[in-house]
């Protein structure tokens, strides 16, 4: 005789298990999902959280919907795609229930009262008290009547775990509180708390109706703290760190800051100094890239947004730094690993130049940045290519100043950190890197340059990890 076990918090209630009463229970899952399904498959999915729940003295209440999840999941498959919506309302009962006991109210009768719940949570410290301030009560309450549980069925498994695994708002014990529609409704609360009070109802109630309908779907940070006490609704930041150590250790202070508020990174590094350059008039000091990009890998796994995902951040390079080949491999899984930065995504910055010699299989010269700038009195990160350069063209300083400076270089005999390879063996590794690792990301500097809208305020060096 198997037991099932229920937390009561004050007690645990014991009880025998009943086959009719799970099989009510089962059934009611499966009409609840209003999908149809084999009846066959649902007999053996039946039958399968059947033996293991009989092989068992006790079994908590709970685990009851896990075990028809998991049965489910086995299920689906190309002819039988809808038995996610099957595992999705058993998880979905599962968080209704939960949440019920945590804030006392009945989930048969739909979600708790929205204004009650917006006070509860505020009190706790996990809304920010913005939300009363700028809204009435009358006024919450007319829009909590706008929660439409049934959107709820619009989740698949897959969508419903992971907006209850990241984004619904927990207790500080890991308590279920928040649920998928006061998540939505909360957002747009949230974000339309500075419309005029004429007009913000409306606005309220179409982003609602937008964002339960999945018509549109808010970046991961937007939707993980809107109405919260802490982080940010920016997707994401850029962050050029300097060729000096205090502008290295500062960026990594802004990488971690804007990593706890929820925001990816995008870090341009090619304006440090190549490994084996000089540091105070010695040479063969600095040690490149690597350090710095793995000194980031490791504050991304630490700064891991409460637990909700390690740190998004990508590094960019651009493709004519000395450090390239070095920097590319950090995302292997081969060499040594102390050479590796596995938590991080890389990018490369790739100029016209390089696609014209890669097309014409060409040589390519990687420089140090530090030594190009000390030799040529310009900064090749900050130049770009205003024209494209046409064919049989010769490239001037106004018009195409990256290739001009670039060209100019490759003449210069005298620099003692350049390198001559072959464009096909850069486009290899990267090749390479991109098979096992799936980066570097490609942005091509020349022509997002060309394109940017704000010539005015500079070019733009990188892209961001979005």
């Amino acid at each position: 005789m198997t037991i099932i076990t229920k937390d009561r918090n004050s007690h645990v209630q014991k009880s025998e298990f009943m086959l009719e009463r799970f099989e009510r229970f089962f059934n009611e899952i499966i009409e609840d999902s209003e999908k149809q399904y084999d009846q066959d498959i649902l007999n053996t999915i039946k039958e399968n959280v059947l033996d293991y729940v009989e092989s068992k003295e006790e079994v908590e209440a709970d685990k009851l919907f896990d075990l028809i999840i998991r049965a489910s999941n086995d299920q689906i498959s190309e002819k039988n795609p809808d038995f996610t919506y099957l595992s999705a309302s058993a998880l979905r009962r599962k968080i209704y229930k939960q949440a019920s006991k945590n804030r006392g109210f009945d989930y048969k009768n739909g979600y708790g009262d929205y204004y009650s719940f917006v006070i509860q949570m505020v009190e706790q410290g996990i809304y920010d008290e913005d939300i009363l301030t700028s809204y009435t009560e009358a006024e919450i309450r007319r829009v909590g009547k706008l929660i439409n549980i049934g959107k709820d069925k619009k989740f698949s498994y897959a969508g419903l775990f992971m907006l209850n695994n990241t984004y619904l708002k927990k207790g500080y014990r890991g308590e279920v509180l928040e649920l998928p529609q006061e998540r939505f409704l909360t957002s747009a609360l949230y974000f339309m708390k500075d419309e005029k009070k004429t007009k913000r109802f409306e606005f309220v109630r179409e982003a609602y109706w937008a964002l339960s309908n999945h018509f549109i779907g808010l970046a991961t940070p937007s939707l993980l703290n809107a109405g919260a006490t802490n982080g940010t609704l920016s997707s994401c930041h850029i962050i050029t760190p300097n060729d000096d150590l205090m502008s290295i250790m500062e960026s990594l202070k802004q990488t971690a800051k804007f990593s706890q508020n929820g925001a990816g990174i995008g870090i341009y590094m090619g304006f440090l100094r190549a490994s084996g350059s000089w540091i105070r008039g010695y040479k063969g000091r600095a040690t490149g890239v690597l350090h710095p990009s793995r000194l980031t890998s490791t504050l991304a796994e630490y700064v891991n947004q409460l637990g909700a995902r390690p740190a998004g951040i990508a590094l960019y390079l651009p493709v004519w730094h000395l450090d390239v080949f070095d920097f590319l491999d950090l995302r292997l899984k081969t060499g040594s690993q102390e050479k590796r930065a596995h938590t991080i995504k890389t990018a490369v910055t790739v100029p016209d130049e390089f696609m014209r010699r890669l097309k014409a299989k060409q040589n390519f010269t990687l420089f140090d940045p530090y030594e190009f700038k000390k030799k040529m009195g310009v900064d090749l990160n900050r130049l770009f290519d205003k024209k494209k350069l046409m064919d049989g063209e010769e490239p001037n300083k106004v018009d195409h100043a990256f290739t001009y400076w670039y060209r100019k270089a490759e003449e210069d005999k005298t620099f003692e950190l350049s390198r001559v390879v072959s464009t096909t063996e850069i486009y290899k590794s990267i090749f390479a890197s991109r098979k096992t690792g799936g980066t570097p990301y490609m942005y091509y500097s020349d022509i997002s340059a060309r394109m940017n809208p704000n010539e005015h305020m500079g070019m733009p060096f990188g892209s961001n990890l979005c």
